[in-house]
Formats: structure tokens, sequence, C-alpha cells
């Protein structure tokens, strides 16, 4: 049986790793922060905030299956602890991996209808704001009209929960319905706002500049 000091070493061992871990994450050293991600969740498997930042960084290096298993078990993990709108982000990072990277949208609409029973019943959080951007991604090419408001709800919501980064996306995203709607002028304006916060750091997360980014790219497209 571990003694009460080794047990206390090794948490504080594999917190230090997640740290250093997720560093590496927002620097986009990929393989670094997997290398120390791994070590965190080995020294403390039930690290849910490590499990979710390993899914993170796996989704950089393109590794489907490890991300699936690394969120999977970071949305196991916030449950047990109570900590629901965490586990609805990480479900919400499972729909994009299914409906968009292994394209199965019946299992991306599980884990979307597992992210809003969740995060229903509570209080409003930035995780609310994140979940009108799903909203509004898959009303985009069906129905830009209610892309458009679910994406202005986002941003609200985002605003009101202090999450300057899902705020930032959800502004793109509306630039995007709007330009999808043939109003070119109202969108680009929106996007341009939006790519100008990303680039000038004001979106820390390397997944939401990225996507930020991705908005304005699929709007000159579709321009």
């Amino acid at each position: 049986m571990k003694s009460a000091a080794r047990t206390v070493r090794e948490a504080g061992a594999g917190s230090s790793a997640r740290r250093r871990g997720q560093q590496a994450l927002a620097r986009g050293e990929w393989q670094a922060a997997a290398a120390l991600l791994t070590e965190a969740v080995a020294q403390d498997p039930a690290d849910a905030g490590a499990w979710e930042s390993l899914g993170n960084v796996r989704m950089w290096l393109q590794d489907t299956a490890g991300e699936v298993e690394a969120r999977q078990r970071a949305c196991e993990l916030y449950r047990v602890r109570g900590e629901d709108a965490a586990a609805a982000r990480c479900c919400l990072d499972l729909v994009w991996v299914f409906m968009e990277v292994r394209g199965e949208p019946a299992v991306a609409n599980g884990w979307f209808q597992r992210a809003q029973r969740l995060l229903e019943p509570l209080p409003p959080a930035p995780e609310h704001g994140l979940l009108g951007v799903f909203m509004a991604y898959g009303a985009l090419d069906e129905d830009p009209a209610a892309a458009a408001a679910h994406a202005a709800a986002a941003v609200s919501m985002a605003e009101a929960t202090g999450a300057a980064d899902i705020g930032t996306l959800a502004r793109a995203l509306h630039g995007l319905a709007l330009v999808t709607q043939g109003r070119a002028g109202d969108g680009m304006s929106l996007l341009d706002e939006a790519v100008a916060a990303a680039i000038s750091r004001e979106i820390r997360d390397p997944q939401w500049f990225y996507f930020t980014c991705c908005c304005m790219i699929d709007a000159c497209d579709r321009v």
C-alpha cells in the first residue's frame, strides 16, 4: 500500500505535469504537450482536466481514437465530480469529432443531446454560449437565419459569462451566417472584428482561434 507521503508527492507531480502540458499546448508544442499530459494522467488517472487537455492535443496530432478516449474519460470524471458544465463541454467536443472527423451524425447528435441535457438545469455559464455556437453551426446551411439567431444569442451569453474566447468565435459564426444569407457586408464586418480579436491574442485557446479563422475562410469562399 502506498504511504500517505508518497501519494501526496505523486499527486503533486501529476498536477505539475498537467500545468506544464497545458502551457505547452497553449504554445502549440503538440508533441511536448502530449508527453507531459500522458504523464499527468498516468500519475493521476482521476485528473479530469488533464484528460480534457490530452484530448485537445490529440486533436491537433490527428489521433482521433486517442482524442475520443481522452474526451470520454474527461466527461466521465467531470460527471463523477458533479461538474456538469465541464462534462457538457467535453460532450460538445465529441460532437465535433463524430460529426466532422468520423462522419457519424447519429453519434454526434447523441453527444449533443447529452450536452444539452446536462446544461439545461444549470445557471448561465460559458458552456451555454458554446452550446449556442454548436446550434448555429448545425443550422448554418439549412437555415442560415436560425444560425444567425443562435450565434447572436451565443455572443450575448458568452459576454454575460465572461467567456471572451467563445464570444469571439460566436461573433465569427454570426458573420458567416449573415454571409450565407447574402448579407455579405454585415457578415464580413463581424468577421473582420472577430479575426482582429483573434490575432491580437484575445483568444487564448488555440482551438477557438483556429475555428474563428476558419469561419473567415469559409465566408470568403461563400462570397
